[in-house]
């Protein structure tokens, strides 16, 4: 009875020590999996900052105030002849309600759909307007074709992470983009070694109209 007793306590050890180790080793493997994933994000967000220009994109500001509302009671998406037309502030006054311009330049309807689904997940959203044009009836039959991808990251870059956004940027395109739109750095890799552009850059991003999304109206190419 006692060397049983002796053999049985001698087992809990083993298995106990046993235990421990492999739970020491889960543990190790866990916390050096979120140190990676910590580091990626982190040297993402570092070379988006110091590569990728969008001192002029009004997407970014457009975005950065939707995710700044209170509510959104009425929702207007649609391409540059959604956000060209349709004044805010006209019809809070008007409507006596919380109103919001989601309009992109092309904007295509994956693109309104993102926007929708993503003011959804914010916003108790009463009413959408969906503005359609001529160039939807004739895009392509199916969005895997796209090689102008810009009418789409100007959405997907300043969107909050979500699985919505990887079945966006997923759908949005064929394979050969999937680098570029999750990678958002690789684009503009070329001019890591402009040692000016680089500097130019970080020191645009580092004035108070850029950190505090004011817009400034200008004329030409910019999104």
């Amino acid at each position: 009875m006692a060397l049983a007793m002796i053999a049985a306590s001698l087992f809990t050890f083993n298995f106990d020590k046993e235990s421990v180790s492999y739970m020491k080793k889960k543990m190790k493997l866990m916390i050096s999996s979120l140190l990676f994933c910590l580091l990626l994000i982190g040297c993402g967000k570092f070379f988006r900052y110091i590569l990728i220009d969008d001192i002029n994109s009004y997407t970014r500001v457009t975005f950065h105030e939707m995710y700044e509302q209170d509510n959104i009671d009425v929702l207007f998406v649609g391409s540059s002849h959604c956000y060209r037309s349709f004044i805010p502030e006209i019809f809070d006054k008007e409507l006596r309600l919380n109103t919001f311009n989601g309009g992109t330049s092309s904007q295509m309807l994956d693109g309104s759909r993102m926007v929708i689904k993503e003011a959804a997940r914010y916003y108790d959203v009463q009413h959408i307007y969906l503005e359609l044009y001529y160039n939807q009836a004739f895009s392509a039959s199916s969005y895997q074709d796209r090689t102008d991808m810009t009418q789409t990251y100007i959405i997907s870059d300043y969107l909050k992470p979500s699985w919505d956004k990887v079945q966006y940027l997923l759908n949005a395109s064929s394979k050969e983009h999937y680098p570029n739109s999750f990678v958002i750095a690789r684009r503009n890799w070329s001019n890591f070694f402009d040692a000016d552009y680089v500097k130019d850059l970080i020191i645009l991003k580092g004035t108070d109209a850029y950190k505090n999304y004011e817009y400034t109206y200008i004329t030409g190419d910019a999104e």
